[in-house]
């Protein structure tokens, strides 16, 4: 009996269709392992809801919605300005030790395209670690900017929530929140890379392959490694499903659509490959 994979996702409405692309395209490459999803509500409505049940069922996988008190970042400076691609959701991650019982989970991004079995990333030893993550593209910068000697990535953390329910981490994270609001930048990222720091295990590269036609994408080797990485995320205010984006990648973003209850007119998705 293979133990079931625990992965977590948070969206509101807006993302919802992002979301299902994420978990389509884990289903569509998994190989014999059990997948659960459980999604961080931000406002997701009744109808799409039942469409991404209806994606779980498409892969034998099961589903479930997880209410959010929000209430907790009502006091506090989330530093997100109007009309950013980063919302609230973004800090649900750091209630999933009370949310989720499992005793580790995999959060992964809406941004993201997974092309391989997650089974190996799973069963990733952490030791005394209670996450593991990838280094950060701009690493040096926000390293620099912190007083940091690493920076991770928090796009895809596999957790260790027993530990961290054993060491109050929530607690912290909320604390950090409210004490260093003032150089919080990054969002979530900062504030668990400022709580955990020395203590997040590096994963390879290849989990969380972050790509961007900039320079700083080619200088670090995500570039050259996209092409093969197990899963990529789209880093940055250009999506796949925003105007702009001319990572070659994106592709695959709207042919993992096409598994999905959101897709488009052949005419359409036939239009996408040339744009």
């Amino acid at each position: 009996m293979h133990e079931m994979i625990h992965v977590v996702l948070a969206a509101d409405d807006h993302y919802a269709v992002h979301l299902g692309v994420v978990m389509t395209s884990i289903l569509l490459h998994r190989g014999g392992e059990s997948v659960t999803f459980h999604v961080l509500d931000g406002g997701i409505c009744h109808e799409n809801k039942e469409k991404l049940r209806v994606v779980a069922r498409s892969g034998n996988a099961e589903l479930s919605f997880l209410s959010v008190n929000a209430d907790l970042f009502s006091r506090l400076d989330l530093r997100i300005k109007e009309g950013d691609h980063v919302t609230q959701a973004a800090y649900y991650r750091l209630l999933l030790p009370t949310l989720l019982e499992t005793r580790r989970c995999l959060y992964m991004d809406c941004d993201m395209i997974c092309r391989t079995s997650l089974k190996p990333l799973w069963e990733t030893d952490l030791g005394d670690c209670p996450a593991a993550a990838v280094r950060d593209i701009d690493e040096d910068r926000h390293a620099a900017r912190l007083g940091l000697d690493r920076y991770f990535n928090s796009g895809l953390l596999l957790m260790d929530l027993d530990r961290m329910r054993t060491e109050g981490l929530q607690q912290r994270f909320l604390r950090c929140m409210a004490e260093q609001a003032e150089r919080i930048v990054m969002h979530d990222q900062d504030v668990i890379n400022l709580v955990l720091q020395g203590r997040i295990q590096e994963l390879d590269m290849t989990w969380n392959c972050q790509v961007a036609r900039t320079r700083k994408c080619r200088g670090t080797g995500f570039r050259a490694l996209s092409r093969t990485a197990a899963v990529l995320h789209f880093i940055g205010h250009r999506k796949p499903w925003t105007r702009g984006c001319r990572a070659p990648e994106r592709r695959e973003y709207w042919k993992c659509l096409q598994h999905t209850p959101w897709k488009e007119s052949p005419a359409r998705h036939l239009l996408r490959w040339f744009c």
